[in-house]
């Protein structure tokens, strides 16, 4: 339980992160941080491991041609797509206006979600 509460705490620390260093992505408050973190959770959980496994295995070749670099990028990808699924849970909340503001915030999710393995 620990785990779960260290993770969504890191998320949500991520988010806002990226709400003060990106332009394009707006976090109202620390509440609408936790409440974007649990939907980027619960869409996680319920469809990240499937965009994953799709994607990983459409790109295997990319993948050993570069020696597992690609991964990341794959990453970062579904990272994407999870943003914008939170994004569209939580109305007004959280919102990222631009690709280039979701790429950022992927990446920092990204870094978030390691760090968050690391601690737990």
């Amino acid at each position: 339980m620990i785990d779960l509460l260290v993770t969504w705490v890191v998320y949500a620390a991520a988010l806002m992160v990226g709400a003060k260093a990106l332009t394009t992505v707006r976090i109202n408050d620390w509440g609408a941080a936790f409440g974007a973190a649990a939907a980027f959770g619960v869409v996680n959980v319920l469809l990240g491991w499937l965009i994953t496994w799709v994607v990983t295995v459409l790109s295997l070749p990319a993948i050993i041609l570069t020696l597992g670099l690609f991964a990341l990028f794959i990453h970062i990808i579904v990272n994407m797509i999870l943003l914008k699924l939170a994004d569209a849970v939580t109305g007004k909340a959280f919102d990222v206006d631009s690709m280039g503001g979701l790429f950022g915030l992927a990446l920092i999710m990204s870094l978030a979600g390691w760090v968050a393995g690391r601690l737990t």
